[in-house]
């Protein structure tokens, strides 16, 4: 549902000038996680004029962009938060979860960057400067993205509320736990949850309502739709832009985690669960992983395709006339996308010693 606008509006009289209107507006949004029409934070802003200036370009003096739509962007974390995913979703659970966790992370940085969320980070945030033009631009973009997932919860609670003669197969009903995911999505959904729940630790999330989407279809289309919209609020203050790149770098020091032997598969995992090829995908975790690959392993081969009868073998031939046990704790390699298709065979890894003679690589 869209935000519900109420315009005050106050007659003022400037000094040799003709009468000016000046504009108090709140934005009321329905509280996310309950479909009751209980209405919740209420976002307000100030705009300050004087004689001759262009309401247009006046600044924000009694509130900070901050107070002015924490109301809404808190509502879309809760929803966020309390979501759960149906079994409909069945082997790709693992892989939209991780998408999940990494859209939250997205979205609490941009939050972080602007002073929405309180910095808990080492990171210098950078004080903006914000107009009233600004400000209503992110209120717009946030209501877009709060009215979306209102509408897919709205769908969702619908479709479970359905005579069971209606709702076909009962187990379409049913959600995923997160313990049903596997080790290691489990590890890097458990780590990114960890960072998350860190920057929003002072939000105050009220009476908590869980809700599902049992419909994968509607779920992508979901977190393109945010995915699309948040990428216009990171562009709308350069200024944040170092803050988030850092702030995603700790993300993903964070997922990788201190045990060598999993860094690499986290964030693999991580990536793989992001994609590469989307116009409003998250540039900074790309890039903060990138950067986290290369330390992590001696070639990095971020997206290789092998067509008809090509035989593709990536790793390193080690001397010929190697002997013994494989050196342990030796950094592999990143294999990132393959894709093999037609006749098409490959090899991943190193190898030891000589090839077999029958070695078909």
């Amino acid at each position: 549902m869209r935000p519900i606008i109420v315009i005050f509006q106050y007659k003022w009289k400037l000094l040799g000038a003709a009468d000016e209107w000046l504009h108090r507006r709140q934005l009321v949004h329905e509280g996310c996680c309950s479909l009751s029409r209980n209405y919740c934070t209420v976002s307000t802003f100030v705009i300050s004029s004087c004689a001759f200036m262009d309401p247009a370009s006046a600044t924000i003096s009694a509130v900070s962009l901050a107070t002015a739509v924490s109301g809404t962007f808190t509502s879309i974390v809760q929803c966020l938060e309390y979501v759960e995913l149906g079994r409909n979703f069945g082997k790709d659970f693992n892989k939209s979860q991780v998408k999940l966790e990494a859209l939250k992370l997205r979205l609490s940085r941009w939050g972080t960057s602007v002073g929405i969320l309180v910095n808990s980070s080492s990171v210098q945030i950078p004080s903006l400067s914000t107009s009233a033009q600004e400000v209503e631009q992110v209120e717009e973009l946030l209501a877009v993205i709060l009215d979306d997932i209102q509408t897919v919860q709205h769908k969702s609670s619908r479709y479970a509320g359905l005579p069971s003669s209606r709702q076909g197969d009962k187990q379409a009903l049913k959600v995923f736990d997160v313990n049903d995911l596997d080790p290691m999505h489990a590890l890097v959904v458990q780590k990114a949850a960890a960072t998350f729940k860190k920057r929003v630790r002072q939000v105050g999330w009220g009476k908590k309502t869980k809700w599902a989407v049992f419909e994968k279809k509607q779920f992508d289309s979901l977190l393109s739709d945010i995915s699309e919209n948040t990428s216009n609020l990171e562009q709308l203050f350069p200024a944040s832009r170092k803050a988030q790149m850092q702030l995603s770098s700790i993300e993903v020091e964070e997922i990788r985690g201190a045990d060598a032997g999993d860094g690499e598969q986290t964030l693999a995992v991580l990536g793989e669960a992001i994609g590469r090829d989307s116009e409003h995908g998250d540039k900074f975790l790309e890039q903060a992983i990138d950067e986290a690959m290369k330390r992590e392993a001696t070639h990095v081969y971020l997206r290789t395709e092998a067509r008809e009868d090509a035989k593709l073998d990536q790793g390193d031939l080690i001397h010929k006339g190697f002997k013994g046990e494989i050196p342990k704790g030796r950094r592999g390699h990143t294999y990132g996308t393959t894709i093999l298709s037609g006749r098409a065979t490959g090899r991943q890894g190193d190898t030891f010693g000589s090839k077999p003679d029958n070695d078909p690589f």
